[in-house]
């Protein structure tokens, strides 16, 4: 039975909520999205990795983003399940992927957060699969471009 003073706020409520301040800190933030304009995703000058390949290479590249090891972790093992979704027995041989650069992934998902965290790093993976025997694997100098290409920066290989 329910408390009558709950129901009466209840209805009341305007579901319009000001700021509220749930004094939660959150470590780090995960979203997916479907979308029917795919135009903004061209893929087509992505890097290519052998699928084995993939979490390790993946690993690096966000390792040189600055991602922490606990980060990186996080990512890999939400990302990967995906691919097994899509392919359980393993039949797709690479993975083509790129990252979207700041300002590509600012104006598709802009971010407000108050207050302002002490830091942000934000990553939006595209990734397909490719079979193609003829596909050209991605070497360690076009993994450290798309980084240097990723943070605008100039920036020294470890």
């Amino acid at each position: 039975m329910m408390n009558q003073h709950y129901k009466q706020s209840l209805n009341s409520q305007s579901y319009h909520y000001p700021f509220i301040d749930d004094e939660l800190e959150y470590k780090m933030l995960f979203w997916e999205a479907l979308t029917i304009d795919t135009s903004m995703f061209n893929i087509d000058h992505g890097l290519c990795v052998t699928r084995t390949d993939f979490p390790r290479v993946l690993n690096y590249l966000l390792k040189k983003m600055s991602f922490s090891s606990e980060d990186r972790d996080d990512m890999i093992t939400y990302i990967l399940p995906h691919l097994d979704e899509i392919d359980p027995n393993h039949i797709q041989k690479h993975v083509v992927f790129r990252f979207l650069s700041p300002n590509e992934y600012s104006n598709l998902a802009a971010l407000h957060v108050r207050p302002e965290p002490d830091q942000i790093i934000r990553a939006f993976l595209l990734y397909i699969f490719n079979n193609d025997e003829q596909t050209t694997i991605s070497t360690i100098e076009n993994l450290d471009n798309e980084v240097k290409e990723i943070l605008h920066t100039n920036y020294t290989p470890r």
